[in-house]
């Protein structure tokens, strides 16, 4: 929740900071009128924009009560939060310094941010974008300890907006190898079948654990909230073991397991 809380904040925080020292620096000179004049329309948009995907994931979670807002409101990695932080730190040395080169710096970032968020607010409004368009099967559904055991997923007509890619991860179980795919926005909309060998198969039965897709942006500064698609089923039936013809006679008079 924190991690959430935080990362939400970057989105408007920094920026506004950077925005307030601007307007009521004491000196007030060519830099910190374009600075003042540059982050305020932006910081407007982008913060309408949360505001807007809070009240439309209000209304969903009538629908849908296990629908987690913050996660949802939630775009920024890692790398994004660092960069809008930065940025709005460049703007603020350089209005109190008289930096240009630095204030260059913190409104080039800026900017790229602000354009990366507002993108992603845009491109990623879609409440569950893979609720029909994923299938995930593992072959063959029965099979013998030891053999090969394949996963497909196929995707169809999963839309996969321009300038972000789709990542999938999942496994069947703890004792089971880790399957990774990506996508490109070249893929969006086509029908598209993902063949991976999840290795040797472990006996049991086994419900596969749902698959973890998400979409991040090519600058790594914006994501989507992962999405659990596509559990499966499997039973690995124990290998057989050929009897030694020498214990044969043993089991006859009922000596051995």
């Amino acid at each position: 929740m924190f991690k959430h809380a935080f990362r939400i904040s970057a989105l408007f925080v920094p920026s506004l900071v950077a925005w307030i020292v601007a307007i009521y620096n004491f000196h007030r000179d060519e830099l910190t009128r374009a600075v003042s004049q540059a982050l305020g329309p932006v910081w407007i948009v982008l913060f309408s924009l949360v505001v807007l995907r809070w009240m439309s994931l209000m209304v969903a979670r009538r629908k849908d009560p296990e629908l987690d807002i913050m996660a949802r409101l939630d775009v920024l990695t890692s790398s994004g939060t660092a960069l809008a932080w930065l940025s709005a730190a460049a703007i603020i040395g350089a209005v109190k310094l008289g930096w240009a080169s630095l204030g260059a710096v913190g409104v080039l970032g800026t900017a790229i941010f602000h354009i990366c968020a507002i993108y992603a607010f845009l491109a990623l409004r879609e409440i569950n974008p893979f609720a029909k368009g994923v299938t995930r099967s593992l072959t063959p559904a029965s099979v013998t300890e030891g053999d090969d055991l394949k996963e497909e997923i196929v995707f169809t007509d999963v839309r996969i907006p321009a300038g972000y890619r789709l990542f999938v991860q999942g496994q069947i179980g703890p004792r089971w190898a880790t399957s990774r795919h990506v996508l490109d926005a070249s893929q969006s909309e086509v029908e598209v079948v993902l063949e991976s060998e999840v290795g040797p198969a472990v006996r049991g039965e086994f419900e596969a654990e749902p698959l973890d897709m998400w979409f991040e942006d090519t600058f790594g500064i914006t994501k989507s909230a992962p999405f659990k698609v596509g559990p499966a089923k499997v039973v690995v039936l124990p290998k057989h073991q050929p009897i030694d013809r020498a214990v044969t006679p043993l089991l006859q008079q009922g000596i051995g397991p």
